[in-house]
């Protein structure tokens, strides 16, 4: 028996050394039901069935590793992470699991962000190409408050402040050229210049200093029109006809009224032709009762 205990020692060494451990928990089994007192069989037994745990564990291990990579190369991070959680409940503590989750993790959370900032961009695009800036504004501010660091989502947010500026800008040129065209119309000419001037430096704009050129233009000829106005008038009024005179100054534009010259000569062709229209109307009385009398 001695002999054969040698033996069965002997085997199960070897597949010991040989990392055969499912073999030598086998051969160390059959020893120790022929030697179950034997120390040495049963120090050899526990060897065994602790390295052939361990071995078990460690293959169970790589599979569902294989099988989280293959999810992870899919990017399917959720199926991965399912897999890799559930090996951790058989075996917790093992390194290789838990940093390979944590890989697929951050992989995960990488993935997410990209895809937030992804839809940031499109969002924001549009918003831009559709002149709405506020809104793209917000939703990019927004969107770096949670993606965190992104000099895509910067630039986009620089290049939402700048068109909503320059659009601004825009707004404020047609906004001042509608008032100062709308002055013109009316031959306000010194209101539309002064309005021009004042708008002129904020803006900075060319259209603005052209339009308040035009509106100098037109007030030198404006004023040249109501000086010739004012000269035909005047020549009229003294040559005996007020009313003539006082016809001509009504067709005038009305914002000739504002200037001293021609008010004072409108008022002048007004008394004019009340008086000659009193004087006519006395005559008239005077000869209506001398025809009584007669």
């Amino acid at each position: 028996r001695r002999k054969l205990l040698d033996e069965r020692l002997a085997q199960i060494q070897r597949a010991l050394d040989q990392e055969e451990f499912e073999q030598s928990l086998a051969l160390a089994e059959q020893a120790a039901q022929e030697f179950p007192s034997d120390q040495r069989v049963k120090a050899l037994h526990s060897q065994a069935a602790r390295l052939a745990e361990i071995q078990r564990k460690r293959r169970y291990v790589d599979e569902e590793l294989q099988v989280a990579r293959t999810y992870f190369l899919r990017d399917q991070y959720a199926e991965a992470v399912a897999v890799l959680r559930r090996a951790l409940e058989a075996v917790p503590e093992d390194i290789g699991l838990i940093s390979f989750l944590k890989t697929i993790e951050e992989a995960q959370e990488r993935g997410r962000l990209e895809f937030l900032r992804l839809q940031v961009v499109r969002e924001a695009s549009e918003l831009i190409r559709s002149a709405n800036f506020s809104l793209a504004i917000e939703t990019v501010e927004r969107g770096l408050a949670r993606v965190g660091d992104s000099p895509e989502l910067k630039g986009l947010l620089q290049l939402a402040r700048e068109q909503q500026a320059a659009h601004q800008r825009q707004e404020q040129i047609r906004d001042v050229q509608t008032r100062a065209q709308t002055l013109l119309r009316e031959e306000r000419f010194e209101e539309a210049i002064l309005f021009l001037e004042e708008h002129r430096e904020p803006i900075n704009a060319d259209e603005v200093s052209a339009l308040l050129k035009t509106a100098q233009g037109q007030l030198q000829q404006s004023i040249m029109r109501r000086d010739m106005t004012v000269a035909r008038a005047r020549k009229m009024l003294e040559g005996g006809e007020a009313a003539r005179a006082l016809e001509l100054l009504e067709l005038a534009p009305k914002a000739y009224q504002a200037h001293a010259s021609f008010s004072q000569l409108y008022d002048d062709c007004r008394e004019s032709v009340a008086r000659a229209r009193s004087v006519r109307s006395a005559a008239a009385e005077i000869e209506e009762n001398i025809k009584k009398k007669n």
